[in-house]
């Protein structure tokens, strides 16, 4: 794919709990400013999944399926391998029925559970889905429609927030829709739907993520600019105070770092700390309120009490790297008190 100087393109990531989408603007010296940062939702492929085994529990019961999962495991995870392929390449077969491979002993637990009753006259006559749905040759038959909705919820969400994406003011120069480890279903919609845009799919996109992750690793500075998920504040003198550090949508250079300053309550205290959190909203006054949540403590030493209050730390807060970076110095107001004493720990932002 040829990159083009300050093009604007949207990565969707989706992965088997979470999509995740990010706007994205090459720059001229092929590195990346994000131009918002990563949102999405609990759409992955795990939720398809989830939607089929519903979908089978409710067929033959939901005893009958527990009773699989407990106590014929390998059976059951063979049940969830064929699902997990018929749903990555659906668009082979949707044009008729889809086919399941159920376990033989799925037969006989329904036997043991029903007082002999057959699985197949169940699918076949008893449930309502009768003519929809049959059994051939240890195999479960749906047809296209059944397995279209297990697709549906997960397909609805992921258009909504993506067209509230592209509707931003941001968006209006996106030309490339770049998608990582959809399934058949997604790519078709998006590419229906976003009709003027150019939907790319990465081939093989597990080692898509691991090229990725190699050329971070060799070249961080790839993600030039950066936007914060979350606003992220340190907790200060008064009790449970919210105070910023970053801010919701705000840009950051790659490594660029904001500092915080202590200074002891008392002259012979001899450890401070910096309690940081992050929060989904922008106008918190505690950490207490609805929407934060606790990331890590740093806890800063200052053994040296000769100069009482008159000592103070600074620590600073490095953004843009897989972590959230954490710098200490121990100085007081004219020279460095214990020496040039350097600590650093790592919070990681989930």
């Amino acid at each position: 794919m040829n990159v083009v100087a300050f093009k604007t393109v949207t990565n969707i990531v989706c992965t088997g709990g979470t999509v995740d989408i990010t706007i994205r603007q090459v720059l001229e010296d092929r590195t990346l400013r994000e131009v918002h940062q990563a949102t999405g939702g609990a759409w992955g492929g795990m939720k398809v999944n989830a939607n089929f085994l519903e979908f089978i529990s409710e067929l033959i019961g939901i005893n009958e399926l527990t009773e699989l999962r407990l106590n014929y495991k390998a059976d059951y995870l063979d049940l969830e391998r064929s699902i997990e392929m018929k749903k990555r390449h659906l668009e082979v077969v949707i044009k008729g029925r889809i086919l399941i491979a159920l376990p033989p002993s799925l037969k006989k637990v329904y036997k043991n559970l029903n007082k002999g009753a057959k699985l197949t006259n169940k699918l076949t006559f008893e449930s309502k889905y009768a003519g929809k749905v049959n059994i051939q040759k240890g195999h479960l038959r749906m047809k296209k429609e059944i397995v279209a909705g297990f697709f549906k919820p997960v397909v609805i969400k992921i258009v909504k927030h993506l067209k509230d994406l592209l509707s931003l003011p941001k968006a209006s120069g996106l030309e490339d829709i770049i998608l990582v480890g959809e399934f058949d279903v997604i790519k078709k919609t998006l590419t229906e739907i976003f009709s003027s845009k150019r939907v790319l799919v990465t081939e093989d996109a597990g080692l898509f993520v691991l090229k990725g992750a190699v050329l971070y690793g060799h070249n961080p500075n790839a993600f030039l600019i950066l936007r914060k998920r979350f606003l992220i504040a340190g907790q200060t003198y008064c009790g449970d105070c919210f105070g910023k550090i970053a801010e919701i949508g705000m840009y950051y250079i790659f490594g660029e770092g904001q500092d915080i300053e202590l200074n002891p309550f008392y002259g012979d205290l001899t450890k401070m700390s910096v309690d940081i959190y992050k929060s989904t909203g922008k106008d918190h006054v505690y950490v207490t309120d609805k929407g934060c949540s606790f990331l890590g403590r740093i806890f800063v030493d200052m053994p040296n009490t000769s100069l009482g209050k008159k000592r103070r730390a600074k620590v600073r807060i490095t953004f843009g790297k897989t972590k959230i970076l954490a710098r200490v110095a121990c100085r007081c107001l004219t020279h460095l008190a214990t020496g040039p004493k350097l600590k650093q720990c790592q919070l990681l932002c989930k």
